[in-house]
């Protein structure tokens, strides 16, 4: 069940010269220290392409898989950090230090959805978790669908 999409952000602290613009581009980030996901993530690879096509090579200072990690980097001044735009806004709310700015690359998103095998029937409380689901998404104005993927 397909629910959302959430595109890409840039995390930085407040008073970070990149906080000054409204929306940033590869070009705004040329010289930025960064900070992203590794290779394990479809968007380290789409980061990667997106800078290729505008002929920049980025100052990657650290990968991982660990956003806390991410965070406490850029707090303590070690770049700026690539993370959905959900996660952006949540932290920025708990974490007074720091700001975000959308990234101007529509393909940096990231689908979130429900999953399950298709061979393998729903639990009578997973059933029920689903049609809750289904009617809260409906209820909030989400569009969804169902489709299959994969073999799995």
């Amino acid at each position: 069940l397909w629910f959302d999409q959430d595109l890409h952000g840039i995390i930085m602290r407040k008073d970070h010269p990149l906080a000054q613009k409204d929306v940033l581009t590869y070009e705004n980030l040329r010289d930025a220290r960064l900070i992203i996901y590794n290779s394990d993530y479809l968007v380290h690879d789409q980061l990667l392409d997106g800078f290729g096509e505008k002929g920049i090579s980025p100052h990657i200072v650290f990968e991982t898989i660990e956003q806390e990690l991410m965070l406490a980097l850029v707090e303590e001044n070690y770049g700026v950090a690539v993370l959905p735009r959900k996660a952006c806004a949540i932290v920025t709310r708990v974490r007074q230090e720091l700001t975000a700015r959308p990234l101007r690359d529509p393909r940096l998103k990231m689908n979130l959805a429900l999953v399950k095998k298709k061979d393998r029937t729903l639990s009578p409380e997973a059933t029920v978790f689903l049609a809750f689901f289904k009617k809260r998404l409906e209820e909030s104005g989400f569009r969804y669908r169902e489709e299959g993927i994969g073999t799995d």
